[in-house]
């Protein structure tokens, strides 16, 4: 099948792109992210898309398929960040896939009138067949479908684009850091690194600023140890809690659609859906104390072949699962527009 992508986002996509062509699939894309460079992209230039917070308009996405007929072509479209570009491709009757990376009703999380029409949306093409949903963490699955009462599926990155391979020469690194003043070989935070930097860390500590982020899955997929807080030591520090939940480009909802879940009740509970708190032999901190005494006495090797076995497994249920949704979507017949 022949695949189209237009995203903000460079690493969600060149995840899907490998695996996509893995598979023996065309994934083409034009790239709008600042960080085209990382991946030798050139950024394309869409005058359409300026302002592409108004993409509830109907009248877009009728002037967006005026001027690409050229997408006539594809087989299906795909969208990661952010989701709601999947409203662009209504007028092409093609299937859609979206991949959701972030919470999925950006930038309509302060407008409850739109995110209703996109919820409403989504409702009416995931039941005819002509949309399916992902998510790259549990959280954004619970989230999704809390408010639009539909099932997605959990698929989370590999990005085994990076080809980067656990090779430890130097000392632990703090690598997302927020005030934790912690040292190793006198830097504090990670700065810019290549990927095969990163590799050459016995491990990497983090400090999360939100519950999934492509980093993770890069570092974890090239089996580094990696340690995080703790769940106690998060449940005590609010403004991990608030920054983990509600990331600078998606803020707390001011007036949120009707949603099955009791938003002052459950939702911090659900925190621990955080990537980094559901998959095996990533090691928790207790205190800043504890961190230091985890990076200085553990066994990464034990941990590296603990890794190497798991991301065995999610290579396979990642790639079948792909494999699952590509062949629903080759027999989808189309519904009126």
């Amino acid at each position: 099948m022949k695949f189209f992508n237009i995203d903000f986002h460079i690493s969600v996509v060149a995840d899907l792109q490998h695996i996509f062509t893995n598979l023996g699939h065309q994934f083409d894309d034009w790239c709008l992210s600042g960080h085209h460079w990382v991946l030798n992209k050139k950024k394309m230039d869409i005058p359409l898309l300026n302002g592409w917070e108004k993409i509830i308009d109907k009248q877009l996405w009728n002037d967006f398929a005026d001027t690409y007929p050229e997408l006539e072509k594809y087989d299906a479209f795909v969208c990661t960040y952010p989701p709601v570009f999947a409203m662009l491709y209504n007028n092409f009757n093609k299937p859609i896939i979206i991949h959701i990376p972030i919470r999925y009703e950006h930038p309509f999380t302060q407008n409850r009138k739109n995110w209703e029409i996109w919820n409403q949306w989504l409702r009416d093409n995931m039941d005819s067949g002509k949309v399916i949903v992902a998510c790259n963490s549990k959280f954004e699955k619970f989230y999704f479908e809390s408010y639009v009462g539909r099932e997605a599926y959990y698929i989370p990155n590999l990005c085994e684009y990076t080809n980067m391979h656990y090779c430890p020469e130097k000392q632990p690194m703090v690598y997302h850091n927020n005030s934790l003043g912690m040292h190793f070989d006198n830097r504090r935070t990670v700065g810019t690194y290549k990927w095969n930097d990163l590799a050459k860390r016995r491990s990497l500590i983090h400090y999360p600023y939100q519950v999934s982020t492509m980093s993770i899955f890069e570092q974890y997929t090239a089996n580094i140890p990696l340690i995080f807080p703790s769940k106690e030591f998060t449940h005590n520090h609010p403004d991990m809690l608030h920054q983990v939940l509600w990331s600078k480009t998606t803020h707390q909802p001011a007036d949120p659609p009707n949603c099955k879940v009791d938003w002052e009740k459950d939702w911090l509970d659900n925190v621990w859906l955080a990537d980094y708190y559901q998959w095996p032999h990533i090691q928790y901190y207790d205190s800043i104390q504890h961190c230091m005494q985890i990076a200085g006495n553990m066994d990464e090797s034990a941990v590296y072949h603990g890794m190497k076995e798991e991301n065995f497994e999610r290579h396979k249920y990642v790639y079948d699962t792909w494999q699952k949704i590509i062949s629903d979507i080759s027999n989808w017949k189309g519904v009126v527009v």
